[in-house]
C-alpha cells in the first residue's frame, strides 16, 4: 500500500534527503514524525520522486550507534594535534560518552584521520621539566618508596642464594650488592684469583663451595680438560685428569722447544 506523505514530510524528504544516507533520513523522519516510514519506504519514495542523496552506498565509515553522525564530523573537525587520550576525554566532556584511547584510534584508523602528533618531541619544543630540577609529573609520588620503606624482595647482608645457572652468590652489601660464594672462599684462603685462570669444582657440583673442591687452573688447562671431555663427578679423577693436562702440555712445550719453534 502506497504511504501518503503530508506537505511537511514531503519537504523535510526534498531537504534532508541529498547528502545523508537512507538509515539517517530514516533516523531523523522517526525523531520528528515518529516512526511512519521504514528505511525500504524512504528508499521507494526516493526512486519515485528522484531524489539522490549523493552519498556512497552502504554506511559511512564508522557509522553506527556507537558513532553518530554529529560526533563522527567534530572529531573530524577537532583532531588536529590531540593524542588519542586527550580527545577521548574531550567528546566524552562534550556529548557525555565514554569512549576509550584505543576507541578513538580505531575510529581514526578508520576513518583515515591523522592528528599530525609523531610521538617524538619536535625539534625546538621544550620539555615539560625544562628548568626543573627533581621535577616529577603530579600524581607520580603515589608509586614512590616512602623513607625506610624496603622492597617486597629485600633481604638481609649474608643471605645466600642460588643463580640460575647453578652457582651459589651471597648478599655482601646494600642495597643489592653480590658476589660468588666459591671465589669468596678461595680468596679468603688463597688470595686473589690469577689473571686467565679460573676456579673449577672437582666433583662438578656447582653448590659445592669447600676449599678442597676448589681448584684454580689456568685457561688453557681448562679448555684441554674441556676438549678430552675430562669432566665427571668425581673430585679423584679430576685431581688426576688435571694432572694428566698439566703433564700433557709440559711436554708440549718441550717438544716446541726442541724443534725451535
Amino acid at each position: 500500500m502506497k504511504r501518503k506523505y503530508t506537505r511537511e514530510m514531503r519537504d523535510f524528504f526534498a531537504a534532508y534527503i541529498p547528502g545523508h544516507t537512507t538509515k539517517e533520513v530514516a533516523a531523523e523522519f522517526a525523531r520528528r514524525f515518529g516512526p511512519l516510514a521504514t528505511e525500504s519506504m524512504i528508499k521507494a519514495y526516493k526512486t519515485n520522486n528522484k531524489i539522490r542523496s549523493g552519498t556512497p552506498t552502504g554506511s559511512p565509515k564508522g557509522d553506527g550507534k556507537t558513532w553518530p553522525r554529529e560526533v563522527r564530523e567534530w572529531l573530524a573537525a577537532n583532531n588536529e594535534g590531540k593524542a588519542a587520550a586527550g580527545m577521548a576525554e574531550l567528546l566524552n566532556a562534550k556529548f557525555g560518552t565514554a569512549y576509550t584511547a584505543a576507541q578513538v584510534k580505531g575510529i581514526r584508523a578508520r576513518l583515515r584521520l591523522k592528528s599530525g602528533l609523531t610521538g617524538r618531541f619536535e625539534k625546538g619544543r621544550e620539555p615539560q621539566n625544562k628548568g626543573k630540577k627533581g621535577w616529577c609529573p603530579p600524581g607520580s609520588e603515589k608509586g614512590w618508596f616512602k623513607k625506610g620503606r624496603r622492597p617486597h624482595n629485600w633481604v638481609p647482608v649474608g643471605t645466600e642464594a642460588v643463580s640460575t645457572d647453578g652457582y651459589v652468590k651471597v648478599k655482601v652489601g646494600e642495597p643489592d650488592k653480590w658476589r660468588w660464594k666459591h671465589k669468596m672462599v678461595w680468596e679468603e684462603a688463597r688470595g686473589k684469583v690469577p689473571a686467565k685462570h679460573v676456579l673449577i669444582f672437582k666433583d662438578g657440583n656447582r653448590m659445592n663451595c669447600s676449599l678442597d673442591n676448589l681448584e684454580c687452573i689456568s685457561m688453557a688447562e681448562n679448555s684441554t680438560m674441556n676438549a678430552l671431555k675430562l669432566r665427571t663427578g668425581s673430585a679423584e679423577f679430576t685431581e688426576s685428569a688435571l694432572a694428566y693436562v698439566k703433564v700433557k702440555r709440559r711436554l708440549r712445550k718441550l717438544e716446541r722447544k726442541a724443534r725451535g719453534e
